[in-house]
């Protein structure tokens, strides 16, 4: 596995080299990269993937976008009030504007994470409109706490997920229309089960990513999800939920044949924790109102060697 760092895909910038803007110094870059690295290695899950799948010239790029895919998150879920979130959400994204343009000093972003961001979209030519469309999914999910339906559902997966995918392609250079749209079902199938995993928290939160249609169609009242009367509806919507899951991973395997090798190894990672949230679902007898499935740390492992293997 040590080999993997040294199978370069030839289209990886260096490392070094910093922004076009006045407002950044090598100094500033570097706080800003070591902030950056240790936001993302503070979270077991994306440090392991990186540290192993990934070339290490795209360690600091992964943890920068990580960086700040987790700070816009935490901006939407931890702030007292959906207002306060609104607002510190459009104070990002006009960091994220300010950063993107070479500005004076005086007008640079507040936060340091956009140091090292910008540099790397600049390295790897990454537009500003991945990064718009989360935070457009995150402010949604300020105002809008219901969906009516799956066509609706999946327009928000395809400002809350998909756009992270796609800013992973750019880094492995592939730009396909094919790999996007693959890329697209990988993580919209990972939105979804994610929903799933996380539905009384959600709920407690006042949001509902269950489709309004689809409940009503299983005579489910989501508000009275706790009542005993209600499970057997409740399981037999999300096992179909579940099928739904299932059907986008399967489609987007396929993208593991077109990306470079080294990048193969993360799609398949990214495959297989989607099918084992469903395998945990699934021994859960599709219970996801008492309890929480998660997959194991032993089964964390084991998906991390099939991926590095090729499965």
């Amino acid at each position: 596995m040590s080999g993997l760092q040294h199978n370069r895909h030839p289209q990886v910038p260096s490392n070094g080299g910093g922004a076009d803007s006045i407002w950044v110094d090598s100094a500033n870059l570097r706080r800003s990269r070591l902030a950056n690295r240790r936001l993302a290695r503070s979270h077991y899950e994306n440090f392991f993937i990186t540290s192993f799948l990934l070339p290490r010239p795209l360690h600091q790029p992964f943890y920068d976008i990580y960086a700040f895919c987790r700070t816009a998150d935490d901006l939407a879920d931890e702030l007292s009030s959906d207002q306060e979130s609104l607002s510190a959400l459009a104070s990002m994204e006009n960091d994220l504007r300010k950063s993107v343009s070479p500005v004076s000093s005086e007008e640079r972003p507040e936060r340091d994470l956009f140091i090292a961001l910008s540099d790397t979209m600049r390295r790897f030519k990454i537009e500003k409109q991945p990064f718009l469309d989360l935070l457009t999914a995150f402010r949604m999910d300020q105002i809008k706490k219901a969906y009516q339906s799956q066509e609706e559902l999946l327009e928000y997966c395809k400002l809350s997920a998909n756009p992270v995918g796609r800013v992973l392609l750019h880094l492995a250079g592939v730009k396909s229309e094919r790999a996007i749209e693959l890329s697209d079902s990988i993580c919209t199938g990972l939105q979804l089960v994610n929903f799933l995993q996380h539905i009384v928290e959600d709920f407690e939160r006042g949001r509902v990513y269950l489709p309004q249609d689809e409940l009503n169609q299983y005579s489910i009242e989501i508000k009275e999800f706790r009542d005993p009367s209600q499970q057997h509806a409740l399981k037999l919507l999300v096992k179909s939920r579940c099928e739904d899951v299932l059907s986008y991973l399967h489609q987007g395997r396929e993208l593991s044949s077109l990306v470079p090798s080294w990048f193969s190894r993360t799609v398949n990672l990214f495959c297989a924790g989607g099918f084992e949230a469903v395998r945990a679902i699934e021994k859960n007898h599709y219970d996801v109102f008492t309890t929480t499935p998660r997959v194991s740390l032993p089964r964390r492992f084991w998906i991390l060697g099939r991926a590095a293997t090729g499965f």
